[in-house]
């Protein structure tokens, strides 16, 4: 099985506070429609800061993102699912 890992050690620091709350809620299975609601965004809006936060975690997946949130501690993987 491959795993995808940042290339580098990054922080959540360096996300945004829009794109940390979008990483948060993409964890925790929300939908893409349900978040644009919540955190009254635009779909367009939305993906950007989901490419935002894939580009700088160097990630690409959701999985992925998931997988990082899961492994850093950014989340409980009890709380998925």
């Amino acid at each position: 099985m491959v795993t995808q890992r940042p290339a580098k050690p990054v922080s959540l620091h360096m996300l945004s506070e829009h794109e940390r709350q979008v990483l948060e809620l993409l964890t925790r299975g929300i939908t893409n429609k349900e978040i644009g609601i919540r955190l009254e965004l635009n779909p367009k809006t939305k993906a950007r800061h989901r490419e935002r936060i894939m580009g700088k975690l160097d990630l690409h997946s959701g999985t992925a993102l998931v997988r990082y949130a899961i492994t850093t501690g950014w989340i409980d993987a009890e709380v998925i699912g």
